[in-house]
């Protein structure tokens, strides 16, 4: 599997997700990890948390529509990537998808369809089938979490040559984007992403498996795979993503395992070993 040719020209970066104060999700665990890896990006942010939602309670702050659309407008139209994720709102679904639809020349659209997790869906179900139905069809890559692949494609407990053969059925007629399903099977102190590329050819990649690993790695990936996939074919991409997010993961436990990751991102991402 060959770089993608546009990709390895990419310049700019618009992350369009949540973003927190405290707690690393969204923007707030993309943002650090970029200007480690010198990756200029820009950021719309769908709502604000003071705090993640999972350690404190607090209400969400989601910005005004008009705001939300005028930002759209003015990065959007600079960018050669988009990388999208939690959505507030319909109406912030609705307004991006037109505004992607009406350009000539669209951005390379990465979508982490945040959805849910371990059987618990995190928005409502006019967000899930806004996401399902009219953005994911507008996506290059998509990056979905078992529980999430479920919801889009319907592949609860099918095993891998099962899910390959629902996707070939889905895409028979048209093209299709490249699909990561990551956490798609565990067992064994192990887990496997399972991959497409944008031809319907599949893989797999097996990685240890962190009982305990902590929410909201998912932001992280996704930005990782966006991020090389610029100049690396998809399995390297993936492999280097997933060596990185390892790392993350098990250096969060080693600064301070009473705390819920990451409690120091900053300081956990400087130590990283990162490929540029």
């Amino acid at each position: 599997m060959k770089p993608n040719n546009h990709l390895s020209k990419l310049m700019s970066h618009l992350i369009i997700t949540s973003k927190v104060g405290v707690g690393g999700v969204g923007l707030s665990a993309i943002a650090p990890l970029a200007a480690k890896m010198h990756c200029q990006i820009e950021q719309i942010a769908t709502l604000y948390f003071a705090t993640r939602p999972d350690l404190q309670k607090c209400e969400a702050d989601v910005p005004c529509i008009h705001d939300f659309q005028q930002q759209l407008e003015e990065k959007l139209t600079l960018a050669d990537m988009a990388l999208l994720g939690y959505f507030a709102s319909v109406e912030q679904i609705d307004n991006i998808t037109a505004l992607i639809k009406e350009k000539t020349e669209r951005p390379f659209i990465i979508i982490d369809p945040v959805l849910g997790d371990e059987g618990k869906q995190y928005v409502s179900d006019p967000i899930r089938q806004a996401i399902t139905h009219n953005l994911i069809p507008l996506a290059n890559v998509i990056t979905p979490n078992r529980f999430e692949a479920d919801a889009i494609f319907g592949i609860k407990d099918k095993s891998f040559a099962e899910t390959n053969a629902i996707l070939k059925e889905k895409y028979n007629n048209g093209a299709r984007p490249i699909i990561i399903i990551t956490s798609a099977k565990v067992e064994n102190q192990s887990i496997e992403i399972w991959y497409w590329d944008k031809d319907g050819k599949g893989c797999s990649y097996k990685h240890k498996y962190l009982s305990t690993a902590p929410k909201g790695t998912g932001d992280i990936f996704a930005f990782l795979v966006s991020y090389y996939l610029r100049k690396e074919s998809l399995e390297k991409a993936i492999i280097n993503s997933t060596d990185i997010m390892m790392q993350i993961i098990e250096l969060s436990y080693q600064v301070n395992l009473n705390r819920k990751f990451p409690a120091y991102l900053d300081d956990i991402i400087q130590q990283a070993r990162l490929r540029t």
